[in-house]
């Protein structure tokens, strides 16, 4: 009960569910929340999490907007789709292994 709990989810009509679910259990199961999205959470499930959930034990509520991918230090895109994260966290591809490769020499 002591220890706080981080939440990274996608901001989804299951995750939005099951939060609350996780808010509103009898007793506390985590010291403090802090909620992260990967995406903005839309207005009619923001509304449904503040109306049903006990907001109580929540310290941090944010969203992170992980829609664009930066290609450089001053330049980004927007057009990624929403798989920001799924290109940042993925393996590197085998042209990058070549490239480290010849860096090392």
């Amino acid at each position: 009960p002591g220890f706080a709990s981080l939440y990274f989810v996608e901001p989804s009509k299951a995750n939005v569910e099951q939060l609350k679910l996780d808010l509103s259990a009898e007793g506390p199961s985590h010291g403090g929340v802090h909620v992260f999205f990967s995406h903005q959470l839309r207005a009619d499930l923001l509304q449904q999490l503040a109306l049903s959930a006990d907001l109580g034990r929540l310290r941090t509520f944010c969203e992170l907007n992980l829609g664009f991918l930066p290609h450089d230090d001053r330049c980004f895109h927007l057009g990624d789709g929403g798989d920001a994260l799924a290109a940042i966290l993925e393996e590197r591809p085998p042209e990058m292994d070549a490239l480290a490769e010849v860096a090392d020499r």
